[in-house]
């Protein structure tokens, strides 16, 4: 059995959900502290004239674990 454990992204990289249909277990692992300004709240999409940084709001107070701030925009 394959089994991977990853931390919830916004906007995930083709490779996450590569990780997710090869394996036959998949588990986020989203109850350890939440990192502001990383992949769990933003992302670099690509534009016609270049690239551009999006980021989801999440408030100051940072100290709380990922599944925490979840209800707004991860699926876990």
């Amino acid at each position: 059995m394959k089994v991977a454990v990853l931390q919830s992204n916004y906007i995930p990289w083709k490779g996450y959900f590569d990780i997710i249909h090869d394996v036959d277990l998949f588990i986020f692992y989203d109850d350890v502290q939440f990192t502001k300004n990383d992949w769990r709240n933003r992302n670099l999409i690509k534009k016609n004239n270049g690239s551009a940084r999006i980021t989801i709001l999440v408030g100051k107070d940072v100290n709380r674990q990922i599944c925490e701030k979840g209800d707004r925009f991860f699926v876990s």
